[in-house]
């Protein structure tokens, strides 16, 4: 055996580390050159979220140390009037946002699948609003719902006498939802676009020989492999709604009245308005529990046999 690995190493073959070390190694280095990123994440939202949960059963008004309270705050935030209405507001607005927005979507999506020529350009031309910054968007259209503005000029065969759309209660969070259709739509319309084009045309063709109509081949074909699309499109949708809050600052800052004071408003409200920072936390931690279990539910709904 000695004299085998003398000569092994004179005609230069030599034993390569074992599978731990270099497993070992991979791992340090890994760690090593993802060390920046973690840090910032540790940094800018570990800690924050650590210490938005400590100050959540505080009082505290940045001005002086915070004093203990057990779940008050989170009483505070579960109960009072004006939290119930945002929870209120914040469902309606999500109502009214995810549905249209996915149905647009996706039938969007669809018809894009069919074309051949010229889709290319009407895709720019629908995704282009998701370019605009939301404060934009906003300043947009608070002008065109301006009294005998565009959008009343639009409706007047309808409304003759124009639309309060930013002033009536009742039509204020329906119009922000509109405008945020209008805004996001094309860039879930892409990721269901991406998923559509995944699905060979052998299954269409196959649905097409058994006797399958269009809306059976949509039910039975397409909608059953686009599950994963749906759910990742439903999840960021829900999350991106739930955390609305420079829309309607912009168009309403909250109004009429609370009409358009959905959860995230109301916690910088309440946080910054009041300096009621350890209430603002028990509501972010409400509203981040929320979050977590619709993420949690959305997915096993639409990928239940992996989850």
């Amino acid at each position: 055996m000695g004299r085998g690995a003398t000569i092994m190493t004179r005609i230069g073959v030599h034993r390569r580390p074992g599978p731990l070390s270099y497993r070992y190694q991979r791992y340090f280095w890994g760690y090593v050159f993802a060390a920046p990123a973690l840090l910032i994440i540790l940094g800018l939202q570990i800690y924050p979220m650590l210490r938005g949960l400590q100050i959540s059963f505080q009082k505290y008004d940045v001005f002086t140390p915070g004093e203990y309270v057990g779940l008050a705050n989170y009483r505070w935030a579960l109960t009072h009037p004006r939290n119930l209405n945002a929870f209120r507001v914040t469902f309606q607005y999500l109502f009214l946002l995810i549905i249209p927005r996915t149905i647009f979507a996706l039938g969007l999506a669809l018809m894009f699948r069919e074309i051949v020529y010229g889709a290319g350009f009407f895709e720019l031309v629908i995704y282009s609003p998701n370019v605009i910054t939301m404060v934009v968007a906003g300043l947009l259209f608070s002008t065109l719902f301006q009294p005998n503005s565009l959008m009343d000029a639009i409706m007047r065969p309808i409304a003759p006498n124009g639309v309060r759309w930013l002033t009536d209660p009742r039509i204020a969070i329906p119009s922000g939802a509109g405008v945020m259709v209008w805004k996001s739509t094309g860039y879930y319309m892409l990721i269901l676009l991406a998923g559509v084009l995944g699905i060979p045309q052998e299954y269409y063709d196959a649905a097409h020989v058994d006797g399958a109509g269009a809306w059976s081949r949509l039910w039975n074909v397409t909608l059953p492999l686009l599950r994963p699309q749906m759910a990742f499109v439903l999840v960021i949708a829900l999350i991106n709604g739930l955390q609305t809050f420079d829309l309607f600052f912009v168009l309403t800052g909250g109004g009429p009245g609370d009409a358009t004071r959905v959860l995230a408003m109301q916690i910088y409200r309440v946080g910054f308005g009041y300096l009621e920072m350890g209430r603002a936390a028990a509501l972010s931690m409400v509203l981040f529990v929320l979050l977590s279990v619709f993420t949690i539910l959305q997915l096993r709904m639409f990928r239940g046999e992996s989850y």
